[in-house]
């Protein structure tokens, strides 16, 4: 059996993702029936080896395969979909998609049937002040209404509202108002993380860091961080070949006009060669982050390590 998730609400997928992969951890076996793939890394072969692989004590088996629809190569992508039907009843295979796919794709195609596909796109207005107001109920923390309509303004990036949230919540046990909200929350668009990537692209290890650490002593989670590291760069990217069409461009559908206005003069301290593959390596870290194998905070140490120190050549 075959499911899809996809969708640029990576939150709300993610959470999702946690649940199903939660129902195949066991107490004494833990992850045992549990496997990640690297689907823009990883050959059909090996993928579908692991998708053959017979449970351990337990009657079905999980097989996570990661943005194979949107990274992995066309022949990978064309044997796996040959492959569908003959996927075991014991393996419940989830083709899980965190970035932007083509959705004329054959392989998403395939997958996305009633029922067997979710797509995760961001909330609308109403249902993004429900889910917002939903957090501060759970918390048991009122917040005013003008405060709430002011905080949904930050947008439909719940990593970063869901931080902002907890954020106020651990300051204001009390409770919201609009002034607090003004004290605490920063409503400037990914200002923060233009100015870390400024240091970056010049190789200032020690602005980096510091800035770093001090985002998160103000309450940032790791995991926040990182996805803003994600967005910045891939800014960056669309920005960067976007200009390369139309110099003249002066925004870009989307992104806000204060973001395209920083990014548009900071892509231009990047090759596209560079962008790439600093973009790659980001992918590479969510990976190790979504599967366990690292720390979020270390993999944000490694991160500035490797664009400053130079063992990672990608900034020219």
């Amino acid at each position: 059996m075959s499911y899809l998730i996809y969708g640029e609400d990576t939150y709300r997928s993610r959470a999702k993702l946690r649940v199903i992969s939660q129902k195949y951890t066991d107490t004494n076996l833990g992850d045992t029936n549990l496997a990640h793939i690297d689907g823009a890394k990883t050959k059909a072969e090996e993928i579908i080896r692991q998708l053959w692989a017979s449970p351990f004590l337990a009657p079905k088996r999980l097989v996570i395969i990661h943005n194979l629809i949107s990274q992995g190569a066309k022949d990978a992508q064309q044997s796996i979909e040959d492959f569908l039907p003959k996927i075991p009843r014991s393996t419940l295979a989830i083709f899980y998609e965190s970035e932007k796919i083509d959705k004329r794709n054959s392989l998403f195609k395939a997958l996305n049937r009633p029922k067997l596909a979710e797509e995760y796109a961001y909330l609308d207005p109403i249902k993004l002040r429900q889910w917002t107001a939903k957090q501060f109920s759970a918390s048991g923390v009122p917040i005013e209404k003008h405060a709430l309509e002011s905080l949904i303004k930050i947008g439909p990036d719940l990593w970063r509202l869901k931080n902002e949230i907890d954020k106020l919540i651990s300051y204001c046990p009390e409770g919201i108002t609009t002034d607090k909200l003004a004290a605490i929350i920063h409503f400037e668009p990914a200002g923060d993380i233009f100015r870390l990537i400024d240091a970056l692209s010049s190789r200032d290890l020690k602005t980096a860091a510091a800035h770093l650490r001090g985002r998160l002593a103000a309450g940032d989670s790791p995991i926040y961080l990182f996805s803003m590291f994600v967005y910045g760069f891939r800014t960056l990217l669309i920005v960067q070949d976007s200009l390369k069409q139309n110099p003249k461009l002066n925004n870009i559908p989307g992104i806000h006009p204060l973001v395209f206005k920083k990014a548009s003069i900071q892509a231009k301290n990047f090759t596209p060669t560079a962008l790439r593959a600093i973009y790659e390596k980001l992918g590479d870290l969510d990976y190790t982050i979504k599967t366990g194998i690292i720390n979020p905070e270390i993999a944000l140490d490694l991160f500035l390590l490797e664009l400053c120190l130079g063992s990672f050549r990608a900034v020219e």
